[in-house]
C-alpha cells in the first residue's frame, strides 16, 4: 500500500538508512545520526510517499518543489539529539561528513550551470523488498507529483554507495560528479537531472 508519509514514519526510515548507508560507522552515534538526517530531508520535503507492508515501511520518497520553503516539523526533537550526542564518539566525524556533503552537492549544483523546478530528496527501499519494482512505483509517484506541481526538470543527488544505475534506468542523466574523502570512505558523488 503506498500512502503520504507521516512524521511518524521518520524512524522506520532512519533505521532503514542507517542499515543500508553503514551509518554505525559514526562509532555510538549511528542511530541518532540517521533519525537526524532523515528528519532534516522530510522538513525540507513538500511531498512525501511511503509503501508499507502490514503497517511496515519499505519504502520512501521524498520531494521538493524548488520555489517553496519549508519549516521544521518538530525543531525541539532535533535541537534534543544533537545536544544528546555532541560530546559522544562519531560526532565530530558526522558533523566533518556532512559539511563535506553539503559542500559537494552546492558544487555540484553550481556546475551544472542551470536550475531546476524540484530535487527529489530521498528514494530508499529496504533491503527485503528490493526487486519488487517499489524504487519504480516510487519513483514514478514522485514524478507525478512533481507534474501536478507544474515541474518540468529536477533533480537529484546520488553516490556510488547507492544503486544510481536505477536512475540511468529510469532515463535520468548524470550532469556532474565528484570523487571525495569522508571519514570512513571514499565516494563519487553525482548530480542527475530528470524531464518530467
Amino acid at each position: 500500500m503506498m500512502r503520504e508519509m507521516r512524521p511518524g514514519d521518520i524512524a522506520p526510515i532512519a533505521e532503514m538508512a542507517r542499515r543500508i548507508w553503514e551509518m554505525d560507522a559514526y562509532a555510538d552515534i549511528g542511530r541518532e545520526s540517521s533519525f537526524l538526517y532523515v528528519k532534516g530531508l522530510y522538513d525540507r520535503g513538500t511531498f512525501g510517499w511511503v509503501c508499507e507492508r502490514d503497517g511496515k515501511v519499505l519504502g520512501c520518497v521524498i520531494g521538493r518543489i524548488c520555489n517553496t520553503i519549508s519549516f521544521p516539523s518538530d525543531i525541539m526533537s532535533t535541537i534534543r539529539t544533537v545536544l544528546s550526542i555532541r560530546k559522544r564518539k562519531g560526532y565530530r566525524d558526522m558533523v566533518d561528513d556532512e559539511r563535506t556533503i553539503d559542500r559537494t552537492d552546492r558544487e555540484l549544483y553550481s556546475g551544472c550551470g542551470k536550475g531546476f523546478d524540484g530535487e527529489l530528496v530521498l528514494l530508499i527501499v529496504s533491503e527485503e523488498a528490493r526487486g519488487m519494482g517499489l524504487g519504480r512505483l516510487l519513483f514514478e509517484k514522485a514524478a507525478d507529483e512533481f507534474r501536478s506541481r507544474g515541474a518540468e526538470e529536477i533533480f537529484l543527488y546520488t553516490d556510488d554507495d547507492c544503486d544510481f544505475g536505477f536512475y540511468d534506468r529510469m532515463g535520468a542523466k548524470r550532469l556532474n560528479e565528484k570523487s571525495v574523502r569522508l571519514s570512513n570512505e571514499d565516494l563519487l558523488m553525482m548530480l542527475y537531472s530528470f524531464s518530467l
